[in-house]
């Protein structure tokens, strides 16, 4: 009688065991692969953004404003004007009926114009970044950005005298950013939280700073307020010094106009705040009094991404360039700067 010819059981596991192997030598490169994807369309989005930013240039000779609000600074709630700088952008990104849609005599957070504030623009959301597009905040669903505008080089309020591209009421002309549009950062990537207020907020949902390196603020309901947040060392100073945040010491900057001169801010505000907290900003992370709003009400944490090693960045000049978290403080300091004569050549 003739054999018939087949498998045997050993051969076949043996066989599946080499195919699990190669199937898990092959994953990693799948994944890359899909990141790779994911942060060329991150890039994309953010030269969009640019394109838009220089249409609006050249439609009313400046940049729009990164918040328009009445008063200042801002703080993060949803308490005021606050029509954000991506506002003002969506004609430019064939969002012209969304745009429309938006009531600019009213709030931002009015409840006319809470239809528009959920509308998710695929275009303001990083694809690499696993956190949910809406948020509920305020007992208010809306879509939120994964980009936020540069206000300010140092730890402070979005205010009226930010040195930063996009903060409180700017008007910012290119002939005013001094040290190059090459070599200046207008926005980059913000990890998104579930209570940020959305991309129509001019508030830390689209404006940040770098007072913390790139990648160490820390995301979601972390930055509010947690006592399992991050604690950040308060520099001791003298009276009459500069009481600033994290990064912010000994870092000053030129003259920028009339009413507007070295960086702070924040000391009027929240110098009586920081006293009474008695030092450290980690005895602030509690929940803030009525009467004496916590600092981080006011700050609204620095730039980062779900990419690994860095987060990409949009230069004034229309550029998308990738800045690693290990770049050099100074450095990354004065390329948020736009008028503080200090020459970047690489990074």
């Amino acid at each position: 009688m003739r054999r018939r010819a087949g498998f045997t059981l050993i051969e076949l596991l043996v066989v599946i065991a080499i195919m699990a192997i190669l199937v898990a030598l092959l994953l990693p490169a799948v994944q890359q692969a899909r990141e790779a994807a994911r942060r060329t369309q991150c890039k994309n989005n953010l030269q969009q953004l640019g394109f838009a930013l220089h249409s609006y240039y050249n439609s009313y000779e400046t940049l729009p404003p990164g918040v328009t609000n009445s008063t200042g600074p801002i703080k993060q709630a949803a308490d005021g004007y606050h029509h954000s700088w991506l506002v003002s952008l969506l004609p430019y990104l064939d969002q012209s009926v969304l745009s429309g849609a938006i009531n600019t005599k009213l709030s931002i957070y009015d409840e006319a114009n809470l239809k528009a504030r959920k509308v998710v623009v695929s275009i303001f959301l990083c694809p690499s970044d696993p956190a949910s597009n809406t948020a509920f905040a305020g007992n208010q669903d809306v879509a939120l950005s994964s980009y936020a505008g540069n206000h300010h080089p140092v730890s402070a309020p979005i205010d009226t005298n930010n040195h930063g591209v996009l903060f409180l009421n700017s008007r910012v002309r290119y002939k005013d950013i001094y040290d190059g549009s090459s070599h200046t950062l207008m926005a980059g990537e913000a990890l998104r939280s579930p209570e940020d207020l959305g991309w129509a907020s001019g508030t830390r949902s689209t404006l940040r700073n770098g007072g913390l390196q790139i990648n160490q603020t820390p995301a979601g309901s972390r930055y509010y307020n947690d006592v399992l947040a991050k604690p950040v060392e308060e520099d001791s100073s003298e009276e009459g010094e500069d009481i600033g945040f994290e990064g912010s010491s000994g870092y000053g900057g030129a003259s920028y106009g009339e009413g507007v001169s070295s960086y702070g801010g924040e000391e009027e505000m929240l110098e009586d705040d920081i006293s009474e907290a008695g030092g450290p900003v980690q005895n602030q992370l509690q929940p803030p009094s009525p009467e004496k709003p916590s600092r981080l009400a006011f700050d609204p944490g620095g730039f980062g991404s779900p990419h690994t090693g860095g987060a990409q960045f949009l230069l004034c000049d229309g550029s998308v360039r990738f800045v690693s978290e290990n770049v050099d403080p100074d450095m990354y300091k004065h390329l948020l700067d736009r008028a503080d004569g200090v020459d970047v050549l690489d990074f």
